[in-house]
């Protein structure tokens, strides 16, 4: 009884500890690249368009050469005429995001 309980116990501390793993990684995601907008709109950033996101700080979400960065989960920027803007991603999968915020859910694809 006492050996079956340990094994129990070691099961639920593998899950437990494959779950937090999975958390973190959901934190450290890479989204860096080429993006396809396939839903909402923020300037430039229309259905259709293709944007880029933090290619050498910089991206093309409100203007073609916005400044940004991305950190704990926010993505920041500022536009080419100075107007800041701040979106919360959420990584859906390795190749979908959700950027939430200003008013406004824009959905992204891989592109």
């Amino acid at each position: 009884m006492k050996s079956l309980l340990k094994v129990r116990n070691g099961l639920a501390a593998l899950v437990m500890a494959g779950m937090l793993w999975g958390f973190a990684a959901c934190g450290s995601a890479d989204i860096s690249g080429t993006w396809k907008v396939t839903d909402g709109s923020y300037g430039q950033a229309s259905p259709g368009a293709v944007i880029i996101l933090l290619s050498n700080g910089k991206c093309s979400l409100y203007s073609p050469s916005d400044t940004c960065t991305y950190s704990n989960g926010t993505l920041s920027g500022t536009g080419l005429m100075g107007g800041n803007y701040s979106f919360k991603v959420t990584v859906v999968d390795s190749n979908h995001i959700k950027l939430e915020g200003s008013g406004t859910t824009i959905s992204l694809s891989r592109g």
